[in-house]
């Protein structure tokens, strides 16, 4: 966060914390995101990730769905993503700063 990035990617950021912690860090993470930072996040924990992200990509064997946390319940998903590539992370950020939604300031 020292160098201010456009774009933070986080593995399992919620994994062994306690829930003060994790609250602290939702609340971070959406400062973040009012402030312009673009948030990569991969989670196990729906609940922390329904909590603290706009949107939510499910993946699960190759359907990867992409709607705002609200969707989940409904299964209504606004655009399928799939990722087939020698580095996928690189090609799935690629993909994701390419989407029509993500404004680049």
């Amino acid at each position: 966060l020292a160098g201010q990035p456009r774009l933070l990617l986080l593995d399992e950021p919620f994994t062994g914390l306690d829930m003060p912690t994790q609250e602290l860090l939702t609340s971070l993470f959406l400062d973040l995101a009012k402030s312009g930072e673009a948030i990569l996040m991969s989670s196990h924990d729906i609940i922390g990730s329904i909590n603290s992200c706009s949107r939510i990509m499910l993946f699960d064997g190759s359907i990867v769905g992409d709607g705002v946390p609200e969707s989940l319940n409904a299964n209504q998903w606004v655009q399928t993503f799939h990722v087939d590539a020698q580095n996928p992370l690189i090609k799935a950020v690629e993909r994701v700063m390419a989407h029509e939604s993500v404004v680049e300031k």
